[in-house]
């Protein structure tokens, strides 16, 4: 588990192409597993917001619309591919990407991030959950990454560093 700083979020976003670019976006408002937005279909966009089912713990969950977030979506669905499929991230072919084939493109880019001095140290995919964690306030996060109370967010999603003020 690794806090992403907002520099090396945003160096990395606009380094990493199309596809990684968007995902980031996605990944960071929604806080989803990678598993559930690699699964997650064009059917559930729905008008109150993307209805997931969380797959580690079967939670149902509803994520409502901001304007960021419907935004991020359309950059995604408008993504140049010459088959349309019924995942929201999916293949040229139209089929959604495997957990290694996109796994492969992330290390592939991040690698060239940190080979052409992009950035200092890379991270992972996951870490972009981690951010959402620490970035949202407790019970938002908590409720966003589906966790069923507060100390599983704290245990494993808040890695962001506190800021306190002096005694005087």
């Amino acid at each position: 588990m690794r806090y992403v700083e907002d520099h090396e979020y945003l160096a990395f976003k606009n380094f990493a192409g199309e596809l990684i670019s968007a995902w980031m976006g996605f990944k960071l408002l929604t806080g989803l597993r990678q598993s559930d937005i690699l699964s997650l279909k064009l059917e559930q966009l729905k008008p109150d917001g993307i209805h997931v089912g969380i797959h580690k713990t079967g939670k149902p969950l509803i994520i409502e619309w901001s304007d960021e977030l419907r935004e991020a979506v359309n950059r995604i669905r408008k993504m140049p591919r010459p088959i349309r499929g019924m995942h929201l991230f999916c293949t040229r072919r139209g089929t959604p990407y495997t957990r290694g084939g996109f796994s492969s493109i992330w290390k592939r880019k991040m690698n060239r991030a940190v080979k052409e001095g992009v950035l200092a140290n890379k991270f992972t995919e996951h870490d972009l959950r981690t951010k959402t964690g620490s970035d949202a306030d407790l019970e938002h996060a908590t409720r966003l990454l589906g966790h069923a109370s507060p100390q599983v967010t704290k245990k494993h999603y808040r890695a962001k560093p506190e800021t306190v003020k002096p005694l005087r």
